[in-house]
């Protein structure tokens, strides 16, 4: 585990957001529109978890484990942060399903400490692995051909 608090801090405010957007209102979801959305986010974050476990090391603060592999297969030949993606998708339907302001204050904050954390997780991927600059001219950030 890091104990850079930088590191420590944006991993402490993604949990606390997901926490609270989690118990705040329903998980089972009705509509089928967000349903369909809600099993992307689920087969999207699956995929890039299985991906990153078999192809290298996963580790939930930015910090670069040792022996870990630059991974882009997979959902990261599309998008460099899919499990981010999903996690914003998954919970903004939550929100969706049941509004209240709270809950989306909650997103972004969210949203805002992923931007953060990607951020941050790049520029130390940058220094880490020299075919990053080079992976980062093809592919976007979080949604593939737009950001």
């Amino acid at each position: 585990m890091s104990k850079n608090p930088m590191s420590l801090s944006l991993v402490l405010i993604q949990g606390l957001s997901i926490i609270y957007i989690f118990i705040s209102g329903p998980v089972v979801i009705q509509n089928p529109v967000l349903i369909i959305f809600e099993i992307i986010a689920l087969i999207l974050g699956g995929w890039a978890v299985s991906i990153i476990i078999y192809k290298s090391k996963i580790h939930v603060t930015p910090e670069v484990p040792i022996g870990a592999n630059l991974v882009t297969k997979g959902p990261y030949a599309l998008i460099r942060h899919p499990m981010y993606t999903s996690l914003l998708l998954l919970t903004l339907v939550l929100i969706v399903n049941l509004f209240t302001w709270q809950r989306l204050i909650f997103w972004v904050i969210l949203l805002l400490d992923l931007m953060i954390k990607l951020n941050y997780e790049e520029k130390i991927l940058e220094k880490h692995f020299h075919g990053y600059r080079d992976y980062q001219k093809k592919t976007k950030k979080l949604i593939p051909r737009i950001y």
